[in-house]
């Protein structure tokens, strides 16, 4: 009985089956953590499945199989468990497969990252090939000065791998291409022929014109005509402009013309520009009742409703128009508007998620910032000074000098006549 009992703890049963097992008979749980890239998902395989099924025949639940002892894999009971534990293998392998496919990190057929993609009404873009820019090097025929070469359509080139892991790509020409000798080495196009108007003529100080043998000196007269032709004589505004300065450019085989500079702004015109752009005429306005207003001569930047305009311009721009009045020179304007252009970039920063409002705070920088520069480069002409030094012994009105006397820089004058 004690070697019975012993045999029987130690998981036989005493029929020579080999004692039956609970734990091996329940399918297993799969674990699947985050972060995975493939899903444990399987139940068994087919030694697990085998396993369980032998297990089951010495189980008490079944006492009809009791008398079922054989194990030898030539049995037909036992051919038949192996045909099963097969056939489960196989099937959850492959439902294995079909849960990788329901998520996106597992998944590996773009069938299934398409139609994952449909669910949030994402819709993939159809695949395009590689491409990239090829550059033909023809050999010069010593019999023909230029030769007209065609390479064909599929024409084929391979690229050079940059490492020894990388293979070599290979491409099609998509397109006919027309080659040349000559074309091995084509310079870079610096210059276009460009159309100029009336206005630009105006803003411009120089041209550049094809060729160095014009024979144009300083002092010249150009006429441009703009909507006819010189010899028709009627029609098209006519514009006479005299040559400023010449420069010839023998290597670039063109000439620069200088033209005439327009006289500067005077102090009250650049205070008048800022004034035009730092006003809104629409201010007493209901802002519900503002439509989209366009730019006019007066009003070159209409303002879109914002509140951070609003603050914008009660902390920064209405000070600035309250300041216009008192300003005498153009240093002084040049200072002044050296703190609001400095906001405005504060500003832009602040409006960047709302496309419009940050638009207009970076036109009016580049207005603020132009007009200053403006205002700082200009000086205004002055008086002439005769030069006396604080000793001369003389009092009264001193003569002026004519403009083309040199003044003496020290001493005193002599008395008027």
């Amino acid at each position: 009985m004690s070697d019975h009992s012993d045999h029987i703890n130690s998981g036989g049963c005493g029929c020579g089956c080999g004692g039956h097992d609970e734990r091996r008979a329940a399918p297993g749980t799969p674990h699947n953590p985050p972060g995975r890239t493939a899903l444990d998902y399987r139940v068994g395989d087919y030694g697990s499945f085998l396993a369980a099924m032998l297990d089951r025949l010495a189980s008490p639940a079944y006492p009809a199989l009791r008398g079922l002892t054989v194990r030898t894999p030539d049995d037909p009971a036992i051919g038949l468990l192996d045909a099963w534990a097969v056939l489960s293998d196989l099937l959850t392998f492959h439902s294995e497969r079909i849960a990788d496919e329901g998520y996106l990190r597992t998944a590996h057929d773009p069938r299934s990252l398409a139609l994952l993609g449909r669910l949030v009404g994402h819709v993939p873009r159809p695949g395009v090939a590689a491409d990239t820019h090829l550059a033909y090097t023809l050999d010069r025929d010593p019999r023909a000065e230029d030769v007209v070469v065609t390479i064909p359509r599929g024409a084929i080139s391979h690229s050079v791998p940059a490492a020894s892991d990388e293979e070599s790509q290979t491409f099609e020409t998509s397109e006919e291409l027309t080659a040349r000798w000559a074309w091995n080495e084509l310079a870079v196009r610096r210059r276009r022929p460009a159309l100029i108007g009336p206005d630009d003529l105006r803003r411009r100080s120089e041209l550049l014109v094809s060729g160095t043998s014009l024979g144009l000196t300083v002092g010249d007269k150009l006429l441009f005509v703009f909507g006819g032709t010189a010899e028709s004589g009627g029609g098209g505004q006519k514009l006479l402009l005299p040559v400023a300065r010449v420069a010839v450019d023998r290597d670039e085989d063109v000439t620069a013309i200088g033209l005439p500079q327009s006289a500067p702004p005077s102090l009250k015109e650049l205070v008048d520009e800022v004034r035009r752009w730092i006003t809104d005429p629409e201010a007493d306005e209901d802002p519900d009742d503002r439509g989209d207003a366009e730019p006019t001569p007066d009003h070159p930047d209409p303002r879109p409703v914002s509140r951070l305009i609003e603050e914008f311009d009660a902390q920064v721009l209405a000070p600035l128009r309250g300041d216009l009045d008192g300003i005498t020179t153009p240093g002084q304007l040049a200072r002044r508007l050296a703190e609001p252009h400095d906001r405005l970039a504060e500003a832009q920063v602040l409006a960047a998620p709302y496309e419009e409002v940050a638009a207009w705070f970076e036109r009016l920088e580049a207005v603020i910032g132009e007009l200053r520069e403006r205002a700082g480069s200009w000086t205004p002409p002055g008086p002439a000074r005769c030069g006396c030094g604080p000793s001369s012994p003389r009092t009264g009105p001193r003569p002026t000098a004519p403009p083309e006397a040199k003044v003496p820089a020290q001493g005193p004058t002599a008395p008027p006549p």
